[in-house]
């Protein structure tokens, strides 16, 4: 084997060189002009061999983690216009922490991302794209980001699962992670994924007033109760992350965490954006935001101040049902929270507290929300109530687009993340959040 010839020689340069300097320090002298020739040489010799033993142990590296992947991952599936691969979802769950899926996902999308600017492939990516039967000239790339955590459901509106999608693991990594480092509140909400866009009816019920009863051996089993169901809409909003300039340079230079880097931007920037509008947002071409949807449960007294009664009247407003929710918590924008955090009770103690390192206030989660309004007239800086009746609505795969010819002249090329978006709080009128109005 090559391997084994190349160690063997840089064993006999690294004796060679040994040889030399044991007998120069044994006469305790310096080198001849010969023998400084000759350990230049094996040092040189030394160089060369240990350079060609790191490259043989790391292409032997990368064809095993190739052969590895290759046992439970059943291909890619060329397309005339998207680059999607076939369904391993149930495989990547079974090995969500191999390195081998991870090494070979994020090569993928590199070697795509290369592609589109036209940058020329090393051999190891050309042997994978050949290995896989990788598609990189379509101007599309899918991802399904499997995000998981408990709040999760999958929510099918068709009757079959569309397939799954190429899934760069460091890319999914930063981008969940930016999305929960650049939104507290959205990583608290409930959150459902559907494979379609198409228009969904979330069922809904409020059965507060009801209560159940005794009945009695062969008697009558109650009184007809109005059925307390029914249905709101929810659509699926596209929303895009602006267009991320990449110089060819950068795409080709291997220090360089590409994958991660463009995930994390994204997950940044689509952040922000959902977060915006889960708070803010009208309803009209866009989503309903909490806070407008939110029932008044407290007017401050003054418009410039917000006091001790205030809170209190405002966390009494919220029904005890969806007070005691473990997702029931306080939110506001961080110069709030300044404010809040010197008020003091009767005694002289502070409101705020910090319970194992989560800020609470009356026993409840404080979340900092950029979108959440300052103290002025007639605005709503605080909120309280269930976050989880705060639907959330992710159309499952994100889709990255290259933007062709737009910036040929500079040498760059464009990438834009598109995903799909929508969130409502149901129920809004039976009163789970409320917002504290200052005065006018």
């Amino acid at each position: 084997m090559l391997l084994k010839q190349y160690i063997q020689n840089r064993k006999a340069a690294h004796d060679a060189m040994q040889q030399l300097h044991s007998v120069t320090a044994k006469e305790t002298r310096d080198f001849t002009a010969e023998e400084n020739a000759k350990f230049d040489q094996a040092s040189a010799d030394f160089e060369k061999w240990d350079k060609l033993i790191d490259r043989e142990e790391r292409m032997a590296k990368q064809s095993k983690r190739i052969a590895d992947a290759d046992k439970f991952i059943p291909g890619l599936e060329d397309s005339d216009d998207d680059t999607i691969v076939g369904d391993h979802k149930a495989q990547q769950k079974r090995h969500q922490n191999d390195e081998s899926v991870k090494y070979i996902n994020d090569q993928l999308f590199t070697i795509w991302a290369k592609r589109q600017c036209e940058v020329d492939l090393n051999s190891e990516e050309e042997l994978l794209t050949k290995r896989f039967k990788f598609n990189t000239t379509g101007k599309t790339l899918r991802i399904d980001h499997g995000i998981k955590r408990p709040e999760t459901r999958a929510y099918a509106t068709t009757p079959t699962n569309i397939g799954g999608a190429l899934v760069p693991v460091s890319f999914v990594t930063q981008f969940t992670q930016a999305m929960q480092d650049f939104s507290e509140f959205l990583s608290l909400v409930d959150m459902i994924t559907t494979d379609t866009g198409v228009e969904m009816r979330w069922p809904t019920g409020d059965d507060r007033a009801n209560i159940g009863g005794i009945v009695g051996q062969a008697a009558l089993i109650g009184q007809d109760v109005t059925t307390p169901f029914g249905q709101e809409l929810m659509n699926a909003w596209k929303f895009t992350s602006n267009i991320v300039k990449i110089s060819s340079e950068l795409l080709v230079d291997s220090a360089i965490d590409i994958v991660g880097l463009l995930g994390a931007m994204f997950g940044e920037r689509l952040s922000k954006a959902y977060s915006l509008f889960a708070t803010t947002g009208t309803g009209v071409s866009q989503p309903f935001g909490i806070v407008p949807q939110a029932l008044i449960g407290k007017t401050a007294a003054s418009n410039a101040a917000i006091t001790y009664d205030d809170l209190i009247d405002l966390y009494h407003s919220v029904d005890i049902a969806y007070r005691n929710s473990p997702s029931c918590a306080w939110m506001m924008r961080d110069a709030v929270v300044a404010v809040i955090r010197k008020l003091k009770d009767s005694t002289g103690q502070p409101l705020w507290k910090m319970d194992d390192n989560i800020q609470t206030l009356f026993g409840k989660r404080v979340v900092t929300n950029r979108d959440m309004a300052a103290i002025a007239s007639t605005t709503k800086p605080i909120l309280f109530g269930d976050l989880k009746q705060y639907k959330t609505r992710y159309v499952g795969q994100g889709v990255m687009k290259r933007m062709d010819e737009r910036y040929a002249d500079t040498d760059e090329t464009g990438f834009v993340y598109l995903r799909r978006f929508d969130g409502r709080l149901l129920l809004a009128s039976a009163g789970a959040v409320k917002v504290l109005q200052m005065a006018v």
